[in-house]
């Protein structure tokens, strides 16, 4: 190498010495190698210490050995390590590579180092890549000059960093040599870390009911919804059925201040004739319902004969369902179907209830006793379900058939309350009969709902002298002294004082 070329190389790294001040070692070695340039510019030119001439043989350059800082070819070598373990959140993977390379050149490449970190939750990735090339002669290193930019996100995590160091080493020995130290190191991370936690604490749901309101009847505007029936009564009572004005002139009919409707008989002390009552029929026709009867009292006692039922057009071929009925004393309600020939209910009818008489249900061919079945529950009819703050009566009518259920108040059961009623839920009715051998839609059609109260008439009247029936103990003859019923309820006013309804709501479902 030519002195001026070693001085200007010399005054280059001259040039960069400031730069590298804060490296002890660096110092070092560019003292050393600046003198030996200095020697190189003060003595003879080496070039036959390097190729000597043999007399009688061509020239031949000179083989350096491997020695003290001078490596024979490059040796190149590379490593490759992955691992990977994966979990089922997180997934690392690591790669690695090295390698070794010895060059002979003569360019100064500038160091740097760029760490870039990116860091979040979600996937994670982890890729580590080193590449070295290492001379082991005097080196000179580069300081590194690193830039960071931490970035945070969401969604992806990535975690980067990216090392590439590259060092130039310059050693002058002799002739031109250059070392390269060149040592880069990506590493790349990608770190992901999914959780997912969802507690959910809730009761399991609650089925819906298949049960829509259709009619709300209560309150204020409870009597809207019916017609006062005002004809002579069809069982032969002892009663005047009132239209609205004449019920309200003589004050059968009122709202309570509780809000619930009141219909009740005339309770003057005596009358030559018949008594005033109230008959109300629905303004609605239903074919197939849920009807729900909340009832805080009933009539009871001697001579009446209260009802709750619903009616078909043509009796009895439109049929009648009575959902709750009984007279005199009794203490049981008999509920029962009244219908045309060809209804019958089988002798395993489904129902808590007892037989009241026949299975078969047709009015015509059972003096019209009908199919009847008597609520064994207690506290379900007359002074019973009254002291106990009366109850509520449902009545169901669909494609199985016709059952009635009796809830005491202290048992009513909530879905009823909420208006979501279930009566798969309410278990065994105690009235029962089956759609098997009585199609509910061939013998009941077109039904109004009806609330009446008559006295005596052809079962009061004639059950006069029983007893022993519904819990009844006693006959009302003995227990009145009145050997007929028209005898008592026309003297006797004042003991009617207990013959009238009091309903909270009626309220109807399809």
């Amino acid at each position: 190498m030519k002195p001026f070329t070693v001085l200007a190389l010399a005054g280059i790294a001259a040039a960069q010495l400031p730069s590298f001040a804060g490296s002890l070692s660096l110092v070092d070695t560019f003292m050393r190698d600046l003198q030996i340039s200095f020697h190189a510019l003060t003595r003879v030119h080496p070039r036959r210490s390097f190729h000597k001439r043999v007399p009688g043989k061509l020239a031949k350059r000179c083989i350096r050995r491997p020695s003290s800082g001078y490596p024979g070819p490059g040796g190149n070598t590379t490593t490759t390590t992955r691992s990977a373990s994966e979990s089922s959140s997180t997934r690392t993977s690591t790669r690695a590579s090295g390698s070794t390379l010895s060059t002979t050149s003569t360019t100064l490449i500038p160091t740097s180092a760029l760490t870039s970190t990116t860091s979040s939750l979600i996937p994670t990735t982890t890729t580590t890549t080193t590449t070295s090339r290492v001379i082991p002669t005097t080196t000179r290193v580069f300081p590194t000059t690193i830039s960071t930019t931490p970035t945070t996100t969401s969604i992806p995590t990535t975690t980067s960093t990216s090392t590439s160091t590259s060092t130039s080493i310059s050693t002058f020995i002799g002739t031109t040599t250059r070392s390269s130290t060149s040592t880069s190191t990506s590493t790349s991370t990608r770190t992901s870390t999914s959780t997912s936690t969802s507690t959910s604490s809730t009761a399991a749901p609650t089925p819906s009911s298949s049960w829509t309101i259709q009619n709300r009847i209560q309150g204020n505007n409870f009597f809207d919804a019916w017609e006062f029936w005002s004809f002579p009564d069809p069982t032969n009572g002892a009663v005047d059925y009132q239209s609205l004005e004449g019920s309200a002139s003589a004050g059968l009919h009122e709202i309570n201040s509780d809000g619930n409707a009141i219909m009740r008989v005339e309770t003057t002390q005596q009358v030559s004739g018949n008594r005033k009552s109230v008959r109300l029929h629905s303004r609605t026709t239903y074919n197939g319902a849920l009807v729900i009867l909340d009832a805080v009292h009933m009539p009871y006692g001697c001579g009446t004969w209260p009802a709750f039922w619903s009616n078909g057009p043509n009796w009895p071929n439109g049929g009648e369902i009575d959902i709750v009925e009984g007279v005199n004393d009794y203490q049981a309600n008999q509920a029962s179907l009244h219908t045309k020939s060809g209804c019958t209910i089988p002798e395993q009818y489904g129902s808590s209830g007892t037989l009241a008489a026949s299975l078969n249900c047709a009015a015509d061919e059972t003096g019209n006793q009908g199919c009847g079945q008597l609520n064994s529950k207690p506290n379900n009819y007359g002074k019973a379900f009254n002291d106990n703050g009366g109850g509520v009566y449902a009545m169901k009518w669909d494609k199985s058939g016709i059952s009635i259920y009796f809830f005491p108040r202290d048992q009513i059961p909530s879905d009823i309350d909420n208006e979501a009623p279930r009566p798969d839920t309410w278990g065994t009715p105690t009235g029962n009969w089956p759609a098997q051998s009585c199609d509910p839609f061939e013998f009941m059609k077109d039904h109004i709902m009806i609330f009446d109260t008559t006295l005596c008439g052809d079962w009061a009247g004639n059950a006069w002298q029983s007893s022993g029936i519904a819990g009844q103990t006693q006959t009302c003859a003995a227990k009145t002294g009145y050997n007929t019923c028209l005898d008592y309820i026309r003297n006797e006013g004042a003991n009617l004082k207990d013959a009238y309804w009091e309903v909270k709501s009626v309220k109807v479902y399809t």
